[in-house]
């Protein structure tokens, strides 16, 4: 493993199995080691950031390259081709954390606004989050980030949908998530990507989300994560 990554990865599985009472202390270590990952520390392969790889038939609109996985954190690397945009998707109950890698990325985050799911009326319920076809959530921030940006966290309830868009030509951002998906939620159910879009915008930033099923243009594919010999 290569040495700022082990470093990386290690702060993480204390960050999300320690006690809640230094969790706080915790995060701010991972998010200030996190600032500091740049592109040679992933080694990642050129030829994934190249232009002919893009022009390939079939080739996936976004790469994956998984780093770590256990039942308490992933860790990996997407890599989006020029404009390509990871359809708006939730975290179930989880935390995360980005950081841009290569090129630039628009970060448009939402929350689910409990104070106005009640407008909906048939839509408002107690079943979990995940669960609703329709949802009333509030739009957080709409940021660009490049290598130079300091890392975005979401938490379980705030920030927990989002869609990515790289802007200008490929890009490549380091991931962690906590608790994975394909976890067990405090609901004893499966954690599962669910992706949204956007019917309305209901109020000054308060918009209405359905849940779809995965858009058509969005698959991804793998590649090995190359590790210094």
């Amino acid at each position: 493993m290569l040495g700022q990554i082990n470093v990386v990865l290690k702060q993480a599985l204390e960050t999300f199995t320690c006690r809640r009472e230094v969790f706080h202390q915790n995060i701010e270590k991972l998010k200030h080691l996190m600032n500091n990952v740049t592109i040679d520390d992933v080694r990642l392969n050129p030829a994934l950031l190249s232009s002919n790889i893009w022009q390939k038939p079939n080739k996936a609109p976004a790469t994956y390259v998984d780093i770590f996985q256990d039942n308490n954190v992933t860790m990996g690397i997407f890599v989006l081709k020029p404009d390509m945009t990871l359809p708006l998707h939730d975290h179930p109950d989880m935390h995360g954390v980005i950081k841009v890698i290569f090129g630039k990325i628009k970060i448009t985050s939402y929350s689910v606004n409990s104070e106005n799911i009640s407008t909906l009326g048939n839509y408002s319920n107690q079943m979990p989050t995940h669960k609703r076809s329709h949802l009333i959530v509030e739009k957080d921030s709409e940021i660009t980030m490049d290598s130079s940006s300091s890392c975005c966290i979401l938490y379980p309830n705030h920030k927990n949908f989002h869609e990515i868009q790289s802007i200008g030509g490929p890009a490549a951002f380091m991931d962690i998530l906590s608790p994975p998906y394909e976890t067990l939620s405090e609901d004893g159910e499966v954690r599962r990507c669910n992706y949204y879009k956007v019917l309305s915008e209901i109020a000054p930033n308060i918009f209405h989300l359905q849940k779809v099923d995965s858009p058509s243009y969005f698959w991804t594919d793998s590649a090995p994560f190359l590790v210094k010999v």
